[in-house]
């Protein structure tokens, strides 16, 4: 509304300063006012009202139903979602058919080869929860390594449980072979007194092994999932021993689809410096048993490293 002192002036008196002041003031007012109610009744009629419009319309053909709190701003950000989709689908809808054809195809074969047999599934899962439960075997010298420990580690018992109830196949695992490697565990089979004619003798031998008698030592009650073999006349070890041609060490190890390993690839300068009888790089063979379905990862290096 104008002003009274305005209207009582604008036609009777000409009006000083101050009041010339008010008049256009409350003008200056009057007519943002109607510019901002303007700019919000725009908004609402090229915007808002569309966009609840849209959403009204597909809550309707789809059968969904949106929630009575959801904001001005989550129906924007939806709108704005399916204005691009739209657009996109205008620009290149057959280029994506083909690309997503080809995708779901590549993401079916790569299942396809993931996926543990069926009949391994429930012991890949019960391998992988696996934990070390006895300590590095290798630490003081192996003088502390405790059998009746790792008879009774989860380890041994899963393996043992399982092959006794034919879930786990020993003949059947892969030897997961790998050269230039050297997988620590405590023997079930001693190497220069186990000669074999190749690594793949020497897998087999640990597949075929059966815990107890007639085996003997402080580890003979615990099943082989370890192998390390030597293919040169002479492999390098850390230790009193003359390993030779043939050894096949069987071994036992706790989680063995993460071991721990004495060597691995080139022998670093501090280790060379260490001993003076090591090679450029590890001399052995060696490999670990696990159920199908379940991932080798590269294991971590134990106390035998640092020797």
């Amino acid at each position: 509304r104008s002003d009274p002192a305005c209207e009582r002036k604008g036609a009777l008196a000409p009006m000083d300063q101050r009041t010339k002041l008010r008049c256009l003031g409350c003008s200056a007012l009057f007519t943002l006012v109607i510019m901002i109610l303007g700019v919000f009744s725009l908004i609402d009629k090229l915007i808002i009202s569309p966009i609840a419009w849209k959403v009204s319309d597909l809550r309707d053909s789809k059968g969904t139903s949106q929630s009575k709190g959801q904001t001005v701003g989550n129906l924007f950000e939806h709108q704005v979602a399916q204005v691009l989709s739209t657009a996109a689908a205008d620009a290149g809808a057959g280029s994506r058919r083909a690309d997503n054809s080809a995708m779901s195809a590549q993401l079916n074969s790569e299942t396809e080869l993931v996926q543990a047999p069926p009949r391994l599934d429930a012991v890949a899962n019960r391998f992988v929860k696996l934990e070390r439960e006895c300590g590095s075997p290798a630490v003081n010298g192996y003088a502390d390594v405790n059998a009746t420990c790792l008879e009774n580690s989860s380890t041994a018992r899963v393996w043992q449980e399982l092959v006794a109830s034919g879930e786990l196949r020993t003949k059947e695992l892969d030897c997961h072979q790998e050269e230039h490697v050297s997988i620590d565990g405590l023997a079930v089979a001693w190497g220069p007194h186990h000669k074999k004619d190749s690594w793949e003798e020497c897998c087999e031998a640990c597949k075929n092994h059966v815990p107890g008698p007639p085996h003997g030592g402080p580890f003979r009650n615990l099943p082989c999932n370890a192998w390390v073999y030597c293919p040169h006349d002479v492999c390098f070890e850390p230790d009193a021993h003359r390993h030779t041609k043939g050894d096949c060490w069987l071994k036992f190890t706790e989680t063995p689809h993460s071991p721990e390993i004495n060597q691995r690839g080139v022998l670093p300068p501090e280790y060379r410096r260490r001993h003076a009888k090591a090679p450029e790089s590890c001399d052995w063979i060696s490999g670990v048993l696990v159920p199908q379905g379940v991932p080798v990862t590269n294991g971590t290096f134990g106390p035998r490293w640092r020797w």
